[in-house]
């Protein structure tokens, strides 16, 4: 929700600043509330946008948020006068706030080095892969008949939107959300919404980061991110981004192994479990 007329509205802005934030840790007074931003939410056709700059909120009319705060998945971010989610430590107001890499609001002193993922993102993540799942899947289908609907839903719904950051810490469910809100993102954030849609489904999944075989330079490498899905005998890679964005549907990426991975090889670096 946007909040424009700021004399008239100061007693609510400040209430529902302080709630958001306080939620989080970061103490908020009425003073910087008053002369503060608006608060925007999730609606219809709203999302995370990802720009040269940095990661911005896209408004449900196509334009950018700016000067405002951002209340999505139980967390509270900045967007600031740019237009970008602010991250590390930042003074709005004559008030100091801490946000971390990923540009979640916490309490001044917190490493903002590391994305922090709590038990409501988790919880969040799972209404929406919940939701993706009903809305593709039908009672009468196997266990990985759903699957491979998930699989086809991504490929259809996401586009591939690049970004040349390496993610750390815990970043999957906050990568996972960001791409099934907007409906775009990289590999990273393709491969961990394809691992939690698959936990959902009651498979264990993991995310692994890594480098890959470049196409566009031979002879040298790329970072990637793929799931891994456990089914039956064994570890398969399941990859929609790279058969969506690279091979445009040409090479099947459904069900790999290391050894009849397309186009590529694979070097996995790091694993991440995947749980709600």
């Amino acid at each position: 929700m946007h909040i424009k007329d700021r004399s008239r509205t100061f007693g609510v802005l400040a209430a529902l600043l302080s709630a958001m934030v306080m939620a989080a840790g970061v103490p908020v007074n009425a003073a910087s509330a008053s002369q503060g931003t608006p608060i925007i939410g999730l609606t219809p056709g709203a999302g995370f946008e990802e720009e040269s700059g940095g990661i911005g909120w896209k408004l449900a009319d196509g334009s950018s948020a700016k000067d405002s705060w951002l209340s999505f998945g139980g967390h509270e971010y900045y967007i600031d006068p740019d237009g970008y989610i602010r991250t590390g430590t930042y003074t709005l107001d004559h008030e100091t706030y801490q946000f971390l890499a990923e540009g979640r609001a916490v309490p001044v002193g917190t490493d903002s080095t590391q994305p922090v993922t709590e038990d409501r993102d988790r919880a969040a993540l799972r209404q929406k892969c919940d939701r993706i799942i009903a809305s593709v899947t039908t009672p009468d289908m196997s266990k990985e008949q759903k699957l491979r609907a998930v699989y086809d839903w991504e490929m259809k719904a996401c586009g591939y939107k690049r970004n040349s950051q390496i993610p750390s810490g815990d970043f999957t469910p906050s990568y996972a959300l960001q791409i099934l809100t907007s409906g775009r993102g990289n590999c990273f954030r393709f491969s961990s919404a394809f691992a939690y849609l698959a936990k959902d489904l009651g498979f264990e999944s993991v995310m692994i980061t890594g480098k890959c075989d470049s196409l566009s330079r031979r002879g040298t490498v790329a970072p990637h991110g793929w799931p891994m899905v456990y089914d039956t005998d064994g570890w398969y890679i399941f990859d929609p981004d790279m058969e969506d964005g690279t091979s445009n549907g040409h090479a099947s990426f459904w069900k790999r192994t290391y050894d009849n991975y397309p186009l590529r090889k694979l070097y996995p670096e790091k694993r991440y479990e995947i749980y709600f």
